[in-house]
């Protein structure tokens, strides 16, 4: 009969009683049977949505009283009456989640939660931050999916340092799920979570390149004035060795209107150094530049010089006469006659 109820098949237009409100009747009572209740929590998961106007509150008292069994069919029941139940179980579910023993009714109640979605964020958000850092690691990551489901509606103060904590010290997976629920949060964890998120861009040894996408993603979803905030390490991010990380990097500081940081971060070093660093770098360029115009005068000097004297040179080589000293006189002449003289002689002397 439950699945005739749950497909609307089969039934008068008008039941007198709906079978849910009977099947409720049987968590009402003062010692209830615990396997007839198994079996109507059962019944009420087969019947799904349609009985959660009329089941949403039995189910909700034996989160409270019963076994750990019993619990368990009731947290799936509720799971399978939706978003429609959150009004009157919300409550009692996050505290499963957060207080119950059994790890797996812990995690059984966070996937409850996150069927219900938004309507459970209000009464839920304290109980799914605590539960991100369970000792159980599955329970961390239901946990963390049932913050994604969540959205925006959750309360930002309680998830924000939660988040915080699991990309600092939480598992590699649990930083990938981080990244996306802050991406489907948006704006109002941005305070807590975009330095976290930012140290994640750098290219470390061993770093994770999926992890390093998903900051880029994450930083872009928290908006324009995060992604100046950040922009220097996605200016970096564009020289990623990853083509999707340099890519996605790249069109994030398009569309937050970061031209400088789409060439590099070389472009932001008045972002990058103080204005003490780099008042003192520009004294030691103008002070290099100087002594290098100096050095340039002195060596045009010399050069001056040298081709002087070279010039010189080519003109004593070419004339000769005119570069010595010129002579006169009668003490010249007799040396001239004396030479004659001494050639004449010799020729003769040869030529006998």
């Amino acid at each position: 009969m439950s699945a005739y109820i749950a497909d609307d098949t089969y039934l008068p237009d008008k039941l007198p009683v709906h079978p849910a409100q009977v099947l409720a009747t049987l968590f009402n009572k003062s010692i209830p049977d615990r396997l007839a209740c198994i079996s109507a929590a059962r019944c009420l998961s087969i019947m799904g949505r349609k009985a959660a106007p009329y089941a949403s509150g039995a189910l909700t008292k034996v989160l409270q009283n019963s076994g750990s069994d019993l619990r368990y069919e009731a947290l799936v029941a509720l799971g399978y009456l939706g978003p429609g139940a959150a009004p009157e179980a919300a409550a009692a579910v996050a505290l499963r989640a957060m207080e119950d023993e059994d790890a797996r009714l812990r995690r059984q109640a966070l996937h409850t939660l996150t069927i219900f979605g938004p309507d459970a964020a209000h009464v839920s958000s304290t109980a799914i931050a605590k539960a991100c850092h369970d000792e159980d690691t599955d329970v961390q990551v239901a946990a963390i999916k049932c913050m994604t489901a969540m959205g925006p509606d959750i309360d930002c103060k309680v998830a924000g340092p939660s988040l915080v904590k699991v990309l600092d010290s939480g598992s590699q997976e649990m930083r990938r799920f981080a990244m996306e629920t802050v991406a489907v949060i948006g704006s109002g964890v941005a305070s807590y979570v975009s330095n976290p998120i930012a140290q994640h861009l750098r290219p470390l040894p061993g770093s994770d390149p999926e992890l390093r996408l998903l900051a880029v993603i994450a930083l872009e979803a928290l908006g324009p004035e995060i992604v100046y905030e950040q922009e220097v390490l996605l200016a970096r991010a564009v020289r990623d060795p990853e083509i999707e990380v340099r890519e996605r990097a790249f069109l994030t500081l398009r569309d937050a209107g970061c031209v400088k940081g789409m060439m590099g971060s070389m472009m932001l070093e008045e972002r990058i150094f103080s204005p003490e660093v780099l008042a003192a770098s520009k004294l030691v360029v103008e002070d290099s530049s100087s002594d290098s115009s100096g050095t340039s005068e002195d060596s045009d000097s010399s050069a001056e010089l040298e081709s002087f004297g070279s010039e010189a040179e080519e003109a004593e080589e070419e004339d000769p006469a005119e570069s010595s000293p010129k002579s006169g006189g009668a003490g010249d002449e007799e040396i001239d006659n004396e030479e004659a003289e001494r050639l004449r002689k010799n020729l003769l002397k040869n030529w006998s």
